[in-house]
């Protein structure tokens, strides 16, 4: 597909990290610290009916257009804002997708939520600023610099394959987060940047990883198509994982192949931003959240369960 299409950390890490995080603006309006004590919460989300009224708050949560509805799960918590609940609308995105990046518009305009929840970290926040710029595809000599300073090799062949991606479609990596972000100051929503930070997540990938993976992973990429019989042209790939539901069978593929991979740069991050989320959900009555499609179901499968943010960057 791609061909086409540490050590360990000693006790005294733990304060470092934990100060390193602190000093994460998770807020690009309106700064204020989304970092919380451990989280254990026991409440079940309760079956929802639906409104028409796209006001700051509703009892229930707002029905949106059925072209808006794609990809997307509304969840809801308790909340200290006006009316004691808040709603989340969590949209599941392809980062390379001009349809993505529509409906993310269309449903921070048409809902004009008090936060905009993004699945970026604030060495990413760049992405939110970058407008009409030329798609740069690394080079194996830029790949190669990027992994002598230890930066996760799967980050660094995604980089390269959205890239090339983007490329093909005259579209930029991550195009939907600017648009939610650009949408949502219009009106003077707040926007919180609502991932892990990708040291972290890059430092616990090579903490855990066996050297193994790396020759395994690049075979596997570059034979995609043995275990997924879909085109190599890049436009019809996209559109074929798409129309054909493939996503779920690949993160099963990916689950079975690469469990560790999986753990640090997928089902950690879902639980780290599922407790981000429900912070967030706890001081406002609305909220979008803009996600790639592979976090969606582990962002609802921890929902409101107990998690330790601690225990996810050490």
């Amino acid at each position: 597909m791609f061909q086409r299409l540490m050590g360990y950390l000693v006790t005294r890490n733990r304060t470092r990290t934990l100060n390193q995080l602190a000093r994460v603006t998770p807020f690009i309006h309106r700064h204020k610290s989304l970092l919380a004590a451990p989280f254990s919460c026991s409440q079940t989300l309760s079956s929802l009916q639906f409104s028409t009224d796209t006001s700051a708050f509703t009892q229930h949560p707002v029905r949106l257009p059925d072209d808006l509805s794609k990809n997307l799960i509304v969840l809801s918590s308790e909340s200290s804002a006006e009316g004691g609940v808040c709603h989340v609308y969590l949209v599941g995105t392809s980062h390379v997708s001009q349809e993505s990046s529509r409906q993310v518009q269309a449903i921070v305009k048409f809902l004009k939520p008090q936060a905009v929840f993004l699945e970026l970290c604030r060495s990413r926040a760049s992405i939110l600023t970058r407008k009409n710029v030329e798609i740069h595809e690394p080079t194996v000599k830029e790949m190669v610099t990027q992994l002598g300073k230890k930066q996760n090799i799967i980050e660094v062949l995604f980089r390269w394959f959205y890239a090339k991606v983007g490329s093909e479609l005259g579209v930029l990596p991550g195009n939907e987060f600017r648009v939610a972000y650009e949408e949502a100051i219009k009106y003077g929503g707040k926007v919180i940047l609502g991932d892990r930070p990708q040291q972290i997540t890059n430092r616990r990938t090579w903490s855990m990883m066996p050297l193994w993976y790396i020759p395994k992973f690049l075979y596997f990429s570059l034979s995609f198509e043995q275990h997924f019989p879909i085109s190599g042209d890049f436009v019809k790939m996209l559109k074929e994982i798409e129309d054909r539901g493939m996503l779920p069978l690949i993160m099963q593929k990916m689950n079975e192949e690469f469990p560790i991979l999986m753990e640090t740069l997928v089902h950690e991050r879902d639980r780290f931003m599922s407790a981000r989320l429900l912070n967030v959900a706890r001081t406002n009555s609305s909220v979008v959240a803009v996600v790639g499609k592979g976090h969606l179901q582990g962002i609802k499968k921890h929902w409101k369960q107990p998690v330790v943010i601690e225990d996810l960057i050490i």
